[in-house]
């Protein structure tokens, strides 16, 4: 968690916190969010976590902001109906070729 303001209401309503990453100002490094990162990562190749989501506020004005929940992990690819016909196409055509290198 990153930030004072999260670290405290998701404390308050009883989720695990498993690592907290407390700033002055709202700014991390380019380091720290490295290690960030792969502590993130570190956490859900070992399974110890199922999902790795950010919750941000996004700018839209100084008087608005909007809030955003995106996956990060495990991650998730929308493939155009295009992309599934080429590789239907691409599958089928090695399998034939394969098929011919057999006999």
């Amino acid at each position: 968690m990153i930030g004072k303001k999260g670290n405290d209401a998701f404390g308050r309503h009883g989720y695990e916190v498993l690592e907290k990453y407390i700033t002055f100002g709202g700014r991390i490094t380019y380091d720290e969010a490295g290690e960030i990162g792969e502590k993130l990562v570190e956490y859900f190749m070992n399974e110890e976590v199922d999902e790795i989501y950010t919750i941000h506020n996004e700018f839209k004005s100084t008087s608005i902001q909007v809030g955003k929940v995106t996956k990060v992990l495990p991650l998730a690819f929308e493939a155009s109906e295009d992309h599934l016909l080429m590789t239907a196409w691409i599958t089928s055509t090695s399998l034939k070729r394969m098929h011919c290198l057999k006999r």
